[in-house]
């Protein structure tokens, strides 16, 4: 067993909910992850990204991360690679789909062998109980890249994303346009702990909103203990209405399709971000390419979180750059 995962080990089974730091601990659970350890990671990817990646960028050589996956992912097999190579690791990536199909003991003896091999754990897969059920064997840090439920990854670049462009977060409102989904979930999560306000049109005007009742009761409680706004709103031109930041992501809904004169109504700086892959009318192609559309560089945000996600479960880091100022005070 390496330094790393002695370390993590340790830090993983002594820790409490209330530790300051990510050393040793799984990002799983988003009722799990606090408003400091949000800044956190979000404060190290700047630096991250401050540095670029050449000899400045900070090194975690011989430690080991293993990328697991329920099937091939284009863009979270290229992020991940590139992601801990910048940081100097190795990784393994496995792609099996018979994983979806393994019973609760056999998924926590897989979390314990993969523990005596790697560092790191990051998975994708359909069912979030399955990264769960992993995390519970693992003695190691997994992270939950990808599921049916969550988009922590993505998310997090998201809000690394706005904050670039907004120089703050707070207060800001963001807008989602669309069909509920693991991003917008996220969102329920991480957006009220930042004190982003919260707006969305999930509903075609023929069926009910499909977000499930749980999220929907964990969006409303963060955003009464955070005391931001929560806003279901009946059209898109509705939510977009003087927002900051609209985002949508691929369907063929058209009465949630964004028009030109839709988001006219939005802040005179608002910004644009789409999930990816594109539908067939979720947004037209001159809104997607508009100077506001800042979906190519959240993607690129992808990699710099990842490598802020792997630094700080495997190592104590303080970043070098000044503490961003998150709120207009």
């Amino acid at each position: 067993m390496s330094t790393f995962r002695r370390a993590c080990f340790g830090a993983r089974h002594l820790c409490t909910g209330l530790r300051s730091g990510l050393v040793g601990r799984d990002v799983v659970d988003l009722r799990d992850l606090l408003q400091k350890d949000i800044k956190s990671i979000l404060w190290s990817a700047l630096d991250l990204k401050s540095r670029g990646k050449g000899k400045d960028q900070i090194q975690i050589s011989g430690t080991h991360v293993t990328l697991l996956m329920s099937r091939p992912e284009p863009f979270i097999q290229a992020a991940a690679g590139c992601a801990v190579s910048a940081v100097g690791s190795s990784l393994t990536t496995i792609v099996h789909e018979s994983l979806r199909d393994m019973d609760q003991r056999s998924v926590e003896d897989l979390g314990r062998t993969l523990s005596a091999t790697s560092d790191v754990i990051l998975v994708q897969s359909e069912d979030h109980g399955f990264i769960s059920k992993l995390a519970t064997g693992a003695t190691i840090p997994t992270v939950a890249w990808h599921s049916e439920k969550h988009s922590i990854v993505q998310a997090l670049a998201d809000t690394m994303t706005i904050y670039e462009h907004f120089n703050l977060l707070s207060p800001l409102t963001l807008s989602w346009v669309g069909p509920p989904k693991a991003l917008f979930n996220s969102y329920l999560f991480i957006m009220p702990r930042m004190k982003i306000n919260l707006r969305f049109c999930c509903n075609d005007s023929d069926s009910s909103c499909q977000t499930s009742p749980s999220m929907m009761n964990e969006g409303i409680k963060n955003a009464v203990t955070h005391k931001t706004e929560f806003h279901e709103c009946q059209s898109p031109a509705e939510t977009v209405y003087r927002t900051d930041i609209i985002v949508t992501t691929g369907h063929d809904i058209p009465s949630l399709c964004l028009r030109k004169k839709d988001v006219d109504e939005a802040s005179l700086e608002y910004l644009l971000l789409h999930e990816l892959p594109r539908g067939k009318s979720e947004l037209s192609e001159e809104l997607f390419r508009s100077k506001h559309s800042a979906t190519w560089k959240s993607r690129e945000n992808v990699t710099w979180i990842t490598m802020a996600i792997l630094i700080n479960v495997l190592q104590d880091f303080r970043p070098s750059i000044r503490v961003p100022k998150w709120e207009l005070e």
